[in-house]
């Protein structure tokens, strides 16, 4: 129980951060905001790409492994574009 609320209380921090990022940066919040996505979308597809080498075998994970990649470059260029 003490976990769920120390993550209850880590989320609501997280949003009452990017609320006010939003009301007084929000281009820089909007910012951090698409890069983050980016961020956890590519470890979700490294964390699936294990999964799923574990279970089915190494081909079935290389398709996760390039889809964590591409997510990991676009957000490294969309860092530097912007």
């Amino acid at each position: 129980m003490p976990i769920v609320i120390a993550l209850v209380v880590i989320a609501g921090v997280l949003v009452v951060n990017v609320l006010l990022g939003l009301l007084f940066h929000p281009v820089d919040t909007l910012r951090w905001i698409v890069l983050q996505l980016f961020g956890w979308a590519a470890v979700i597809c490294i964390v699936v790409a294990i999964g799923t080498w574990l279970n089915t075998g190494l081909v079935s994970a290389l398709g996760w492994v390039a889809g964590g990649v591409l997510l990991s470059f676009l957000r490294h260029r969309i860092s530097l574009a912007w």
